[in-house]
Order: structure tokens, then C-alpha cells, then sequence
């Protein structure tokens, strides 16, 4: 009968239509998704979706499984940036990203934290040496020129390495570690990788202290004396000496 056909007519347009919307959500979430968790430059995995991959990682491993926990930084990054421009440097960290990928194992984790800073992982390690080396082989393979655009770069990296469980069983320890390494390597003339060890931590403590105790006598003196100081980027607090000479010869 006509009512039955219209019915079966209504029926099928409000089918293609619920279809249709749940094509567009899945479309929608799938967008949200990446936007959330997937560096937009490089297509690899962000500092949200590393945390999450950690904790997980961590969550499953036992006292035998071992893996390191890489913090990458290219060298002299914001040197290229300013003097090439931004679209160089974004080439420079897409091909930095490829060249991670090939010479990283399929198990291995890779994410971009932000700006020039890469996060990798590299997973069922048999000891810490083991990740040492490997880094090492990344630093090398680093020391190789880039093309881009018709222009030679040369843009080598710095590595800070932990590994769990030797130097922490916690997100919180090991990122912190292997900054602390990082930050090692490259004050020892970067374009090289460390490998966490207490003494660094210890090191990093008695620069903060001195750090501190600086600004308090930078502090001290300013109220005393009046002087100005000038603080430079490194954090390494210096008073202007010749404004300090002219104080006292008042």
C-alpha cells in the first residue's frame, strides 16, 4: 500500500541520516583526538600521549623489565631558527623526527615534547649500557649534515638517559633524570649523551644552592648599596662591576 511505501521511505532516510551523523562524531572524536594527543608538525605522539604511554609502561613492568627513558635536545636550535627562519627550522625538526624513525628500533617509542626537544623510549633492554650505546649511535649518526632546501645544517644533539628500575620506578624520578642528564651533557659541550648518576644530581643541587645563595647577595647588596645588577640568560646572577667600583668611590 502507499502507507506501508512512505513508511519504508521514512524509514530508510531517518537510517541514512543516524548514519551519517555517526559518521560525522567518529569523524569528529577521531579530530579531537589527534588535536589532543598528536604533535601537528611531525605527526608524532605529544607530551600528553608520552605520559600516558609511560605510566601505562610502568604500570605493566615488573623488577626485571628494563627500559630508558631518553631526553633528546637538537643543539643550537634557536641559532638555525633565527638565522635560516621558522620554516627551516620546522623542516629541520620534520627531518629530525625522520631520522629518529630510522634508526629506532620497532618497539621504541618516540614523541616530540615541544620546540626542539624530542622524548624517546627505548624498551626491553637487557642493561643500562645497552641504552648508552644506542644513544651513542644517534649522537653519531647526528654528526651528518642535513640538506634542507638547498642549505647544508649542521644540527647536532645532546642526550640525558635513566632507566627503569635502576634510577626510578616513577614518571616523576625518571623524567627528572634524565633532565638532569640532559642538562649534563650539554654543559659538557653538548653534541654527546650522559647517562644519569648521583653525582650529577649532587652537582645539580650545589649549582642551585649557589644559585640561590648569588641572588640573596645580590639582594643584600642592592638594599644596602643601592647598586643595580644585571642578571644574564643562563641564570648566573653578576653585578655590574663598574657601577659597584663607582658606589664606593663616592
Amino acid at each position: 500500500s502507499l502507507t506501508n511505501e512512505k513508511l519504508n521511505k521514512d524509514y530508510l532516510l531517518i537510517n541514512e541520516t543516524l548514519l551519517k551523523t555517526l559518521e560525522d562524531v567518529k569523524s569528529k572524536n577521531n579530530e579531537l583526538y589527534l588535536l589532543a594527543n598528536i604533535d601537528p608538525l611531525t605527526s608524532l605522539p605529544n607530551r600528553r600521549n608520552f605520559v600516558d604511554y609511560l605510566d601505562n609502561l610502568i604500570a605493566k613492568c615488573n623488577s626485571t623489565n628494563k627500559f630508558a627513558l631518553l631526553f633528546l635536545d637538537l643543539d643550537r636550535f634557536k641559532s638555525i631558527n633565527d638565522w635560516y627562519g621558522h620554516d627551516i627550522g620546522d623542516k629541520l625538526l620534520i627531518a629530525t623526527c625522520q631520522r629518529l624513525k630510522e634508526n629506532l628500533g620497532p618497539n621504541d617509542f618516540l614523541a616530540r615534547q615541544g620546540g626542539d626537544e624530542f622524548i624517546i623510549i627505548l624498551n626491553n633492554l637487557n642493561d643500562e649500557y645497552e641504552a648508552l650505546e644506542k644513544s651513542r649511535h644517534l649522537v653519531r649518526i647526528f654528526r651528518q649534515p642535513f640538506i634542507i632546501d638547498g642549505i647544508t645544517i649542521n644540527s647536532t644533539i645532546s642526550i640525558g638517559i635513566s632507566v627503569y628500575p635502576i634510577n626510578g620506578n616513577n614518571r616523576s624520578d625518571l623524567m627528572k633524570f634524565s633532565d638532569i642528564a640532559l642538562y649534563s651533557a650539554k654543559n659538557s659541550g653538548k653534541n654527546t649523551s650522559r647517562l644519569y648518576n648521583c653525582a650529577m644530581k649532587k652537582e645539580e643541587n650545589r649549582k642551585l644552592e649557589l644559585e640561590n645563595r648569588l641572588y640573596d647577595a645580590i639582594a643584600k647588596y642592592r638594599r644596602i648599596y643601592g647598586i643595580k645588577f644585571s642578571v644574564l640568560n643562563d641564570a648566573d646572577g653578576i653585578f655590574d662591576l663598574k657601577l659597584f667600583q663607582e658606589q664606593f668611590q663616592k
